[in-house]
């Protein structure tokens, strides 16, 4: 395993393209932290130097940590570079960091609390599969669909099964495979995820690949538009308006409200003009 040095070095040469000139890797671990240190408190130190805007040492924390097996700090480092937070955007050293952190739950079962960042992770590089990263990674929908897999199956990721039905319903592997996409996205919005409920109602709507099922595909995208200002949702669901029937929106109205979804503070109607939206 690389050292907390070889590891913080590399980490630098990426800092440095922030400043015309090259820059020191000043943070000193052993002036803040001790053997003794909680995950946490390494976390916090991080967290607060990156609002402070003092993003060598959040670097340099989260380093520390994830040099002590610390996986969310190991999992912040990486997305700090995968998303440009505070740092250059660097899809390369996040990949690398995204897999050193998946390879250590290659052959072990991550704890309940971690799960959520080796997940997260495994996302990510599908991300980096399906769009490659120049001089580092050849773009493989295969292998991205082998880490949706992965985070969808073992780890129950409401983000990593609404991507796999995305891709499905895509044409990267292929000919788009609807019923495969209909069922991750079914699984994804049984979570409450958004998008998954907006795609599932859509192909509902349409009888996209699926059987038509306007009733249900109103009641999903319902939910879609309460939990997302998403504009292309509040498009679909204004388009779903339009076309079903009265007696289908009420039948719509009944299913929500028997689903609980009237007594969890939204208030709604579904007017008989497909003029009508919910509050």
């Amino acid at each position: 395993m690389p050292t907390f040095r070889s590891l913080a070095f590399a980490l630098s040469l990426s800092l440095a393209a922030l400043a015309d000139a090259p820059t020191t890797y000043a943070f000193d671990p052993t002036a803040v932290f001790n053997d003794d240190s909680e995950p946490r408190t390494v976390l916090r130190y991080g967290y607060e130097a990156l609002k402070g805007g003092r993003v060598d040492d959040a670097v340099g924390a989260f380093t520390y940590g994830a040099e002590h097996d610390n996986i969310a700090a190991e999992w912040k480092l990486a997305r700090m570079f995968e998303a440009g937070d505070g740092v250059a955007v660097d899809p390369k050293t996040a990949h690398d960091l995204y897999s050193r952190l998946v390879r250590r739950y290659a052959e072990q079962v991550p704890e309940q609390m971690e799960r959520p960042f080796v997940s997260a992770a495994l996302v990510s590089l599908a991300d980096f599969a399906l769009t490659g990263v120049e001089g580092a990674v050849r773009r493989d929908p295969r292998r991205a669909e082998h880490l949706l897999f992965r985070a969808a199956a073992l780890y129950q990721d409401a983000e990593a099964q609404y991507r796999l039905g995305a891709l499905y319903q895509s044409d990267s592997l292929g000919a788009p495979q609807m019923r495969n996409a209909a069922r991750w996205y079914g699984l994804a919005a049984k979570k409450g995820h958004a998008g998954a409920l907006a795609r599932l109602g859509r192909m509902l709507m349409l009888g996209d690949g699926i059987p038509r099922r306007p009733v249900r595909g109103l009641v999903m995208l319902t939910r879609a538009k309460a939990a997302s200002a998403n504009s292309g949702i509040t498009v679909w669901f204004k388009e779903a308006l339009e076309q079903t029937t009265m007696q289908e929106r009420e039948q719509a109205a009944h299913q929500l409200i028997s689903e609980g979804f009237a007594k969890q503070d939204h208030q709604f109607s579904l007017s008989a003009t497909p003029e009508a939206d919910l509050n």
